[in-house]
Parts: structure tokens; sequence; C-alpha cells
């Protein structure tokens, strides 16, 4: 997935304040974690709060709920924020 441009943001944020009233908003972000098979040697990394191997998958939609990127692969045992600190936006 490319990485938007800085017009694509500001095409999002004028979405975000038409359809939704909310100004300056170039996003919603939320994760989610994803049930995997335990990798091989992988330890606890992947074991998230809820006792099961996962990864989580971070995302960030446009105000019509379409993707604009994602971010996939940081160990469950990392919370949201944690894994927003760590990814590329």
């Amino acid at each position: 997935m490319l990485t938007p441009s800085t017009e694509i943001w500001v095409d999002i944020a004028q979405r975000f304040y038409t359809q939704w009233n909310l100004p300056n908003c170039t996003g919603s972000i939320d994760g989610k974690h994803i049930r995997v098979k335990a990798p091989s040697n992988s330890g606890s990394a992947f074991v998230n709060y809820k006792g099961f191997f996962s990864i989580v998958l971070l995302a960030v939609a446009d105000g019509d709920g379409l993707f604009v990127t994602v971010d996939i692969g940081e160990y469950a045992r990392n919370r949201d924020g944690r894994a927003f600190q760590c990814s590329e936006l």
C-alpha cells in the first residue's frame, strides 16, 4: 500500500469535515489482533493479553471507511498505542 501524499491527506481532512463535521481530522485509526498460528521459536512475543497468538493490524480509514494505510505485524504483546508508535505513520 502506498504512503499517502500531502494532497491526499488534505482531501481526506476535507471529506471528514464535510461528511462528519470533524475539522482537521485526517483519518480514523484502530488496531485489531489477528489470530495466527504460533511462529516457530517466537517465545511469548506473539501472545496477546487474551492468551492466544496474534499479530496487530493497525489501519487508518478515510471519511468513507476505506483504508488509507495499514501497518501489519507488530508483536501481539504490544497495545495499539505502542503499535502506532512503532509504525511508519
